[in-house]
């Protein structure tokens, strides 16, 4: 189940490492907090975008296609 939480610098640093460890340009990566520290559980190179947009406010297709945009400029 998808559950929006607040981004940590921990979070965030987490998955940097991650993508970059798996050449990841756009992925999903699950995490789960248990006892207080992050666990990464699954990294996704395609991720559930329909999931995703269901929690947030911006409209994940435009993000994609704008991002992809500046990249072929």
């Amino acid at each position: 189940m998808l559950e929006k939480f607040a981004i940590t610098d921990e979070v965030k640093k987490m998955c940097i490492k991650v993508s970059k460890l798996f050449k990841l340009g756009y992925g999903g990566i699950d995490i789960k907090k248990n006892k207080g520290k992050y666990y990464v559980l699954e990294v996704n190179s395609i991720p559930s975008w329909k999931a995703i947009q269901k929690i947030s406010k911006k409209n994940i297709t435009e993000v994609l296609v704008s991002d992809f945009l500046k990249v072929l400029e």
